[in-house]
């Protein structure tokens, strides 16, 4: 499976916060262990088949979670036009962590700039069919 790119990150502990206080929940390792997104790993690929392509890729390795699967390309519309997949699976020791695959044509050119990828002109013979 080819992909544009691929970044993983820890969530820092003022998200931690943020997302407890949003849900009020008080800051105990009870609460911790309802949050499926203390690790993530975000792809990048150029079209939105190639989205659900890399999540077989991810649920043929992994134990998933199905019912923190999240489908904003077919089931959950965004007014903003964001389309990705997210999965949740067990990782090691069985911690959760949170897999999200996002097409190149479903960012905005703000999330763009944040990869640092090429820009729109680029990118148009990398989309293939929608």
């Amino acid at each position: 499976m080819a992909y544009e790119d691929i970044s993983g990150r820890p969530k820092n502990l003022y998200g931690i916060y943020s997302k407890l206080k949003k849900d009020g929940k008080p800051l105990t390792r009870e609460s911790l262990d309802t949050l499926y997104d203390l690790m993530a790993l975000r792809v990048i690929v150029a079209c939105k088949h190639e989205c659900y392509t890399a999540l077989r890729a991810v649920q043929s390795v992994y134990r998933v979670m199905p019912e923190r699967s999240k489908d904003f390309i077919k089931d959950i519309k965004k007014p903003n036009g964001y389309q990705s997949l997210h999965e949740t699976l067990h990782g090691e020791g069985g911690a959760p962590v949170e897999v999200g695959s996002c097409a190149w044509q479903g960012m905005d050119k703000g999330e763009r700039a944040k990869t640092g990828r090429p820009g729109d002109g680029l990118l148009i013979g990398l989309q293939g069919p929608a």
